[in-house]
């Protein structure tokens, strides 16, 4: 029995690691109607506008973008 459990024990783990992982790297990238690149996390869309806040500055403020300029 205990081989059981310890064989997929490390497996388990693995999995709980890379998830772990790619939650906190999760990023946006937004490229504008003129090909630029905007590497952000988006907060919000709706009909005319997205919100998002840039990703090499999370905590600072949001911007708004209209869908318009995508």
């Amino acid at each position: 029995m205990k081989k059981v459990k310890k064989g997929l024990m490390k497996p388990m783990m693995t999995m709980l690691l890379n998830s772990m992982s790619v939650l906190g790297l999760s990023q946006d990238t937004i490229i504008m109607s003129d090909n630029t690149h905007r590497v952000s996390k988006v907060l919000e869309i709706n009909e005319t506008e997205i919100k998002y806040k840039r990703f090499d500055n999370i905590d600072g403020p949001e911007y708004l973008i209209a869908k318009g300029n995508i």
